[in-house]
């Protein structure tokens, strides 16, 4: 086998599907699209034990040399998403092993280091006393400081003969045991420790020769609360090393309406009816409670999460005691007036429609990226400004948040700022043109679902930010 391209594939749904249920690794982050994109990933992500399982598994239908494998290192450093073609290469061989990469169009998301050599016996310590701990199909949310003490055995679920069947060269070499140790190593981390708010870091593991027992156990080694992170050493099922993973943020939830109410004068929001476009979460979720706690009425669109935006207008009627709040479905990528027929008379439009902020560059400029966004903040909310001047004669202002990113343009935010600058322009142009008031003030970084990091980063309180810029209402272009 020459240097370069081996093999390529891209995942689906139904293969994740099929991986938690033969693993159990039934993590949201992987699962379930609404609940991905209040992580740091955005959107749903491949299982990072799932592709090492795929690649090796290429390996050992290529030939290569897995029966003599004694070490593999693993270190995962971008996310792998649905849809996006993954090609397996080779970075380095020699005599003793040979490095992998998973690549996404020349970004590497990940390295596969093996070892050839003799293999170890198996552990003496066992762990044996350890208790089992049993899964549902929600992932357990410890907080950082239990993790420290955890510990326990974890049992292959009974779909784990499947993974014999999705990965056969594999399976051949290194033994049914030993595979489904690996996909419980995913199993570990997704649902147990860290669990719910996890990103894997990578492993190092050793195969263990006259190690087939039946379950896998772990201990946390140590924990580093600075960085967010947790080491877990494992044993059983022929193989035995450490794991290492980040705890990553929580979803950010906005304060409650009670809390607001004292920060807002009451009344001062009173007269208006606010269209909040991408309300259910972030910073429409924050306008859309500090707007009602001043008595405004307000419309919240949303276009894929809709519990959350349901949850959001239940939670303000029952501070308001009336019914002032409603959400409806609406994508900005489609005709307005289809998804708008009944729509009450408003005042006000707040624009936070947004696809997933943050990217992998793989370039310096990438055409998608920019057509996407331009989407979304360019013909998106031009086509819906456009109708609203011609359809309700009501509206008097409209709010746009731009970025600082259009001045600071971070590494990797090429295509985000020139989009946002581009939109600054057309909102003086609007407003030039209709006479209404357009706001388009360039926010900092806030802490909310897509800003949020690990390790954290600075960031604004959003309701500090939020609450002068809405009380401005005729605040002029930046």
């Amino acid at each position: 086998m020459r240097n370069g391209l081996l093999v390529t594939r891209q995942f689906s749904m139904a293969d994740q599907q099929a991986f938690a249920h033969a693993s159990g690794d039934c993590n949201p982050m992987h699962m379930d699209e609404v609940a991905a994109r209040r992580t740091q990933a955005g959107a749903p992500v491949v299982h990072g034990v799932h592709t090492v399982l795929w690649a090796l598994d290429r390996l050992a239908a290529a030939g290569e040399p897995l029966d003599r494998l004694a070490t593999l290192k693993v270190q995962f450093s971008k996310f792998v998403y649905l849809g996006r073609e993954i090609a397996l290469t080779v970075a380095r061989r020699n005599d003793d092993g040979m490095k992998f990469a998973l690549v996404d169009d020349g970004l590497t998301v990940s390295t596969l280091t093996l070892k050839f050599g003799a293999r170890d016996r198996a552990e003496t310590a066992r762990f044996e006393d350890m208790p089992v701990v049993t899964l549902g199909d929600a992932p357990l949310a410890p907080e950082f400081d239990a993790m420290r003490a955890m510990s326990g055995r974890l049992v292959p679920p009974l779909e784990a003969c499947e993974l014999v069947k999705n990965f056969p060269h594999l399976a051949s070499i290194l033994g049914e045991h030993r595979i489904i140790g690996l996909a419980l190593l995913s199993t570990l981390v997704g649902m147990v420790c860290p669990g719910q708010h996890s990103m894997f870091s990578g492993f190092s593991i050793q195969m263990m020769d006259a190690d087939k027992s039946p379950n896998l156990a772990w201990r946390t080694e140590r924990a580093d609360e600075r960085f967010r992170m947790v080491w877990l050493r494992v044993a059983g099922l022929g193989i035995a090393g450490e794991v290492s993973s980040w705890v990553r943020a929580e979803p950010v939830v906005p304060p409650d309406m009670t809390t607001l109410s004292k920060l807002v004068t009451p009344g001062e929001f009173a007269g208006r009816t606010g269209l909040i476009v991408g309300g259910s979460r972030g910073l429409g979720a924050v306008t859309a409670k500090l707007l009602a706690a001043g008595g405004a009425r307000i419309i919240v669109t949303y276009a894929t999460g809709k519990e959350e935006a349901e949850a959001l207008v239940a939670k303000i009627r029952a501070a308001r005691g009336d019914a002032a709040a409603t959400s409806l479905v609406f994508d900005v990528r489609s005709e307005a007036g289809r998804q708008f027929p009944s729509v009450p008379d408003i005042t006000h439009l707040y624009y936070f429609a947004t696809p997933r902020i943050s990217r992998q560059p793989t370039a310096v400029f990438d055409l998608s990226v920019f057509e996407e966004f331009t989407r979304f903040y360019i013909d998106g909310f031009h086509a819906l400004a456009r109708w609203l001047v011609h359809n309700r004669k009501s509206l008097r202002c409209i709010f746009y948040p731009s970025s600082v990113f259009v001045t600071s343009h971070p590494s990797g935010m090429t295509e985000y700022a020139m989009v946002k600058a581009a939109a600054e322009i057309l909102c003086a142009d609007l407003m030039a043109a209709t006479g209404l008031s357009i706001a388009v003030p360039r926010i900092p970084r806030v802490l909310t679902d897509q800003t949020a990091t690990v390790p954290p980063v600075e960031t604004q309180d959003p309701v500090a930010v939020m609450l002068p810029l809405l009380r401005a209402e005729n605040h002029a272009p930046s």
